[in-house]
């Protein structure tokens, strides 16, 4: 069985990921103007303290755990790739 294509690069998926971020942070401050009541009852409680810190802090965390492996990895690698050991 043949895998699916990638139809997108990594870097218009990046670009797309920003613009959707911007267009999100844009429409929740407009509401914020236009309904102050909307956002006391459920934009900052629930979306902005609630969802968007935990899905914030799970990426940073994530990033973190991903850094020693990398540098490690990548100390290893080096390491190995010397051809004389005294250097």
């Amino acid at each position: 069985m043949k895998a699916p294509e990638n139809r997108h690069s990594l870097t218009f998926r990046i670009l797309l990921g920003l613009l959707l971020g911007g267009l999100l942070g844009l429409i929740l401050n407009a509401l914020r103007g236009f309904l102050p009541g909307a956002a006391e009852a459920w934009i900052d409680p629930f979306l902005v303290e609630g969802l968007l810190e935990i899905v914030g802090k799970a990426f940073l965390a994530l990033l973190q755990v991903l850094v020693v492996p990398l540098v490690f990895i990548s100390l290893v690698c080096g390491t190995a790739a010397l051809e004389d050991v005294r250097r």
